[in-house]
């Protein structure tokens, strides 16, 4: 048994403001078993290992230009019409040296869904049609007629110097 008493039942005087009171004895409470809470680290990885395993399980927004509604086929049907009567595109038409293709007709699935112009840049506003591809059947020279929509413009009227890089870079596959 210890003959020490506990502090506070030691006299007030032998405490001074300016030091305090302490004890070197030992605890004989034993301290309180401390476990680590589990870390969310290994959840995390097993997630993206899933994620690494299984990849054909693609977490993507819809695309709307698959689904279009009346009102979308209304303004689709009009934009082709007033795109088929400019006279660049019947006189492309007319030249027995050019073909007309479609563009992204050629493409993959997979090649498609990696295409900037063909998903994500297209939809009202934006690029409604796909673009129509005459290429010179004896050379690589090719015309492409394409609409771009206001929702692609830098400044007011502007189509954005990044979007026609795009259009070049893209539409040199043809070539």
């Amino acid at each position: 048994m210890s003959t020490r008493l506990p502090l506070r039942l030691l006299p007030p005087t032998s405490r001074t403001f300016l030091s305090r009171p302490y004890t070197t004895a030992t605890a004989t409470v034993p301290a309180p078993s401390i476990t680590p809470s589990p870390s969310p680290r290994p959840q995390a990885g097993l997630a993206y290992s899933f994620m690494e395993l299984y990849p054909s399980v693609k977490i993507k927004t819809p695309l709307t230009h698959l689904t279009p509604t009346t009102s979308d086929e209304v303004y689709l049907v009009q934009m082709r019409k007033q795109r088929d009567a400019l006279p660049v595109v019947l006189a492309l038409r007319s030249d027995p040296q050019l073909n007309e293709t479609v563009a992204y007709v050629h493409q993959t699935r997979s090649t498609f869904n990696h295409s900037l112009t063909a998903t994500t840049l297209r939809g009202k506003g934006k690029i409604a049609l796909p673009p129509l591809v005459f290429k010179n059947v004896n050379s690589t020279e090719c015309a492409v007629v394409i609409h771009l929509g206001r929702n692609l413009c830098g400044h007011e009227g502007i189509i954005h110097g990044g979007m026609l890089g795009t259009i070049l870079d893209e539409m040199s596959a043809f070539v």
